[in-house]
């Protein structure tokens, strides 16, 4: 039996199939759900094949491309993408006895009783393309040679989705008179960029980002969007003209995200491309809330919050001054390097309640 995630979202709620190896190639009985698989998992954006169902059964289609990262899920949408990340809420003592093979009967009772107790947060924010075409021309570059057979459609395994592949690229067309969006995988993430054809407006591009925490422009020019169960970071945008570079900031006015650019030839190509350095998301089996972030003159990120949850594989502290929970809540501070590599986490406080609201940094400490 395949299993599945209800994923809620402020106004957009899917299903998704989580994947399952299986060896048989004859249709689920009727009632079963089935995914067949012919690799280890998506390495792509995921075409969207009638697999992606709302929370009444039905296909989305309005979501063309899927992309797992983590505990986060990207969707492409018909004119923009949506950010969801989940987080499942379980006893710390679960997953042990999930992987054992033989449970006595006490082991039975309680893992019984924690799987009814399990429950899931999920948040979902959008970015949306203001005022663009809503029917753009998509292509693909770098199709997956493995494929996927989902057999989840609520009409029954005659509607399977099958050979459903995954892409390096996917481009859509004119979104803007004369612009192109390409969104593209990298060692990094995702890389998104708009490719203004000679006579084309840049001023036409407007990203609206909607039901975020958190949205602000940093001291050095990055873009910083997320909420409580995880963050995006991109850097400061380049925009090129062949080999010659323009420059570029973000402009953000509320929650309406523009590109201010220096001096150009409009007669040429231009390409406007704000990278995407690295998304986390940051946090352990109960409740966290990242209050602050900063980035030092290194590039170092900082983020600073506070968390019931327990030290279970080091996923709040490590390298740090206090690897204990003693609260909850306590406050947590934790350091990343520019790529994304935590440096260190930690705790901090006593028994009673303490949470950090704020974090700033001077130099690079």
């Amino acid at each position: 039996m395949e299993r599945t995630a209800t994923l809620v979202c402020a106004s957009l709620l899917l299903v998704l199939p989580f994947n399952r190896s299986a060896n048989a190639q004859a249709p689920a009985a009727e009632g079963q759900h089935r995914t067949e698989r012919r690799t280890n998992g998506p390495t792509g954006f995921e075409e969207n094949k009638g697999q992606v169902l709302r929370t009444d059964g039905q296909p989305a289609p309005f979501v063309k491309y899927r992309l797992a990262q983590g505990n986060a899920l990207v969707f492409l949408l018909e004119n923009g993408i949506a950010y969801q990340f989940n987080k499942s809420l379980q006893d710390p003592d679960f997953a042990r006895l999930m992987g054992k093979l033989d449970l006595t009967p006490a082991e039975r009772t309680r893992f019984e009783e924690m799987k009814a107790e399990r429950r899931s947060e999920t948040y979902r924010m959008d970015m949306v393309l203001e005022g663009a075409r809503p029917d753009p021309r998509i292509t693909t570059t770098g199709r997956s040679t493995d494929h996927t057979n989902y057999y989840n459609h609520p009409s029954g395994p005659e509607y399977a989705s099958l050979d459903v592949h995954c892409y390096q690229q996917v481009v859509y067309h004119d979104v803007y008179p004369g612009i192109d969006w390409s969104l593209s995988l990298n060692g990094e993430g995702i890389e998104q960029d708009f490719i203004v054809a000679p006579g084309a407006d840049p001023s036409a591009i407007k990203l609206r980002f909607k039901d975020h925490e958190e949205l602000l422009v940093d001291d050095n020019g990055r873009l910083i969007h997320g909420n409580r169960l995880g963050r995006f970071t991109e850097d400061k945008p380049v925009s090129w003209q062949g080999t010659a570079q323009v420059p570029t900031e973000f402009s953000l006015d509320g929650d309406v995200l523009t590109f201010s650019l220096g001096e150009y030839d409009p007669s040429r190509t231009l390409r406007i491309d704000p990278p995407r350095v690295w998304a986390t998301y940051y946090g352990g089996t109960l409740q966290e809330f990242t209050q602050g972030v900063a980035v030092d003159n290194a590039g170092s990120v900082y983020i600073a919050g506070w968390t019931s949850s327990s030290n279970t594989s080091n996923v709040i502290a490590e390298n740090g001054y206090d690897l204990s929970l003693s609260g909850p809540p306590d406050a947590y501070l934790a350091k990343f390097e520019q790529g994304g590599q935590r440096i260190w986490g930690t705790y901090y406080g006593g028994t009673g309640e303490d949470r950090f609201g704020y974090c700033a940094v001077s130099g690079t400490s």
